[in-house]
């Protein structure tokens, strides 16, 4: 065996059972296991309720031993699962503003627990699971916030912020996205947690085109959750999204919908994204990334970079 592959499946023994530990405490099955930790292996490996997928980010691995075969054998031996439970997935580096599509693979759907709350993910046909788990701690600090509050959650993929909310005793919650199939992956998860409720919304719309109705309308709300890709467009509108361009316009425009003492989660995961803190000084701003980087993720290589921004400053 490569010594790198003897080293990986070290790293991966031991942080499996390091967080396994930790993560039993809170009800939670998913995990992220090993975060590029070896520069010779620029793989993630996550645990998903007993199923594991190894991502391959396409950066090249210098040694002809370590071939993706030999990854799923050795996290499988380190992790104590079933070879057929290890799910390989190569995810390359996209280039100017291209978007991920559905992999060939077939639908392997499960559903995991965090949090002591559920959801369906699938391991197979997407480049995402349908879960971040990069957000673990993010969704509790959204939880904490919610009771007896207005909830916006524009851009919410598959609803695990509004799931949190809901959990969290929302007394409203909107959830705005573009896509169809993944407003209906968001209402399944609602659904498994019987936490269904006529006052929770999920409308299929433009993100902006949500904001001017909003507006116009004068609706108010106590959170706005806003984690948009970092690119997007869609045959469904003519606009397209890019957050660094468009961060500003967005963040204001939710701003002008909160209450008084409403604030705005607003979070990235573009690696070298830059807040335009200079356009948006009549705001208050505290950045809370490194409050919410669960256990497992590399802090020199953050996943994702996360702001409170509100009115006034809160308390």
């Amino acid at each position: 065996m490569s010594y790198l592959l003897k080293d990986f499946g070290k790293l991966l023994k031991r942080n499996y059972k390091e967080l396994r530990q930790q993560y039993t405490l809170v009800s939670t099955n998913c995990m992220r296991l090993y975060d590029q930790n070896l520069q010779e292996i620029p793989v993630s490996v996550d645990m998903y309720n007993g199923k594991v997928l190894i991502t391959d980010y396409g950066l090249g691995i210098d040694d002809e031993k370590v071939t993706p075969e030999s990854l799923c054998r050795t996290a499988a031996a380190m992790i104590y699962v079933k070879r057929e439970d290890v799910i390989y997935k190569y995810r390359g580096k996209l280039q100017n503003h291209q978007q991920h599509k559905k992999t060939n693979q077939l639908p392997r759907q499960v559903i995991v627990s965090e949090n002591g709350l559920n959801f369906l993910v699938d391991l197979g046909q997407y480049s995402d699971t349908g879960l971040f788990l990069d957000h673990s701690v993010t969704r509790k600090l959204v939880m904490q916030e919610s009771a007896q509050r207005s909830i916006l959650n524009l851009f919410c993929y598959t609803g695990s912020f509004t799931v949190y909310a809901a959990a969290g005793w929302a007394k409203k919650i909107v959830s705005v996205d573009l896509s169809g199939p993944y407003l209906k992956w968001a209402e399944k998860n609602m659904e498994i947690n019987s936490l269904v409720s006529d006052t929770f919304s999920f409308v299929q719309d433009d993100c902006k085109n949500f904001l001017n109705t909003a507006e116009k309308k004068k609706e108010r709300f106590d959170l706005i959750i806003l984690d948009p890709p970092s690119f997007s467009n869609s045959r469904k509108t003519d606009q397209t999204f890019n957050v660094q361009r468009d961060h500003v316009e967005y963040i204001r425009q939710s701003i002008r919908l909160l209450h008084e003492d409403g604030s705005v989660l607003f979070s990235t995961n573009l690696s070298n994204f830059k807040l335009q803190k200079q356009q948006l000084k009549e705001c208050f701003i505290k950045e809370i990334t490194y409050d919410t980087i669960p256990p497992g993720y590399s802090r020199k290589r953050l996943p994702h970079t996360c702001w409170v921004i509100s009115k006034h400053t809160l308390n």
